[in-house]
């Protein structure tokens, strides 16, 4: 049995439609760690913003697909909404 993800065998209106918790919870654990140490909090808090914006129809099946292959750092304009969303919760 393979049980490889394969991106061609997803349906299309799925691929249109929002980023799952999942990939938003994987993009979180890739993008808060910082030489090989985890960070908890800041998992969460990508996670949490990243399935606002799926929720919100601004962040893609596909998209949150390509970003998990890429494997790199957080893009600017989530790392502005992360701090924004940091923000208004202390205020």
């Amino acid at each position: 049995m393979d049980t490889t993800f394969d991106i061609n065998k997803v349906r299309e209106e799925t691929l249109q439609g929002p980023a799952t918790w999942g990939q938003c919870n994987k993009l979180g654990r890739i993008w808060s760690e910082n030489n090989g140490k985890k960070n908890y909090r800041l998992q969460s808090q990508i996670a949490a913003t990243l399935y606002d914006e799926a929720k919100n129809g601004k962040l893609k099946f596909i998209q949150a697909h390509a970003l998990i292959e890429k494997k790199k750092t957080c893009p600017k304009k989530y790392k502005d909404k992360i701090n924004a969303f940091l923000s208004s919760r202390d205020a």
